[in-house]
């Protein structure tokens, strides 16, 4: 899955790499993290993602990430300096 989704994020289309994880679960296999952090950017730079009716997207981000945090703390082995880094700015960026 992390192989389509990095060709779906090469060929611009994150929105269709996040629904793979939204659908399908986001492992929390520290090889995977800078695709998480790909599709977030990539999120966070969609222009027409600001409008009211882009609410379905914001929230399938927010349950992507959630499901990695709750992955995360079951798992707690994985979790590393990086990815705390990672969740840190994302709790900046949502506090703007």
């Amino acid at each position: 899955m992390a192989l389509y989704a990095t060709h779906l994020i090469k060929e611009g289309n994150s929105e269709k790499a996040m629904d793979l994880y939204v659908k399908h679960g986001t492992p929390a296999n520290p090889a995977n993290y800078n695709i998480y952090k790909r599709i977030f950017g990539d999120m966070l730079k969609a222009k027409d993602l600001m409008r009211a009716d882009s609410y379905r997207t914001w929230a399938d981000l927010r349950d992507m990430l959630l499901d990695l945090v709750i992955v995360l703390l079951l798992c707690q082995h994985l979790y590393n300096k990086a990815l705390d880094g990672f969740l840190m700015n994302l709790h900046e960026v949502c506090h703007l």
